[in-house]
């Protein structure tokens, strides 16, 4: 059976050629913009099960009524857009009902996005919405803008662990 020779011999290293880009200084550099580090971490929420802790009905009320403020649309006009949009029939009357203060009726959730779609308030009062109604849950909603940025954090960060790899080989002698 043949056996491999190898070459125990130090050999000294060879100076790096400067005519020739170093492919790892590119990348970290190339990387530096949208690397984990530059994105600040959501703090951590305080899920501590306090009694009443969820009960959201007066927030979820307020949150509604600056909605409704913040379309410029009278309860009339948005229950009338409402009622197609939720596919039963909406009235001023229940609109002042889900968010009165002192009413008993809670909003319903499956007319939520009818809702949302209604008022036509933008997406920033929609997307301050939905923030404020996932706080302390340790989930936030995300618009378009910020899904795109998740995703390239996400490139970035499988180029981060290529990068790390492609070091540990060159590390270990690898030589193409």
């Amino acid at each position: 059976m043949p056996t491999l020779k190898t070459n125990n011999t130090k050999q000294r290293a060879k100076q790096p050629d400067p005519r020739q880009h170093d492919f790892f200084r590119f990348l970290s550099t190339a990387l530096a913009p949208v690397m984990p580090e530059a994105v600040p971490a959501p703090p951590e929420p305080d899920l501590e099960p306090l009694p009443g802790r969820y009960d959201d009905n007066q927030m979820v009320r307020r949150l509604i009524n600056s909605l409704i403020a913040a379309s410029g649309v009278d309860r009339e006009t948005l229950a009338a857009r409402m009622t197609p949009l939720a596919g039963h029939r909406v009235t001023k009357s229940m609109l002042d009902s889900w968010t009165g203060s002192g009413r008993p009726n809670a909003f319903p959730l499956h007319t939520f996005r009818a809702l949302i779609r209604a008022c036509d308030a933008g997406p920033d009062a929609e997307l301050a919405l939905l923030t404020a109604l996932l706080d302390g849950t340790g989930w936030s909603p995300m618009d378009a803008k910020r899904a795109e940025l998740a995703r390239i954090g996400q490139f970035a960060g499988a180029a981060l662990w290529a990068f790390g790899q492609a070091q540990q080989l060159v590390g270990k002698g690898w030589r193409p």
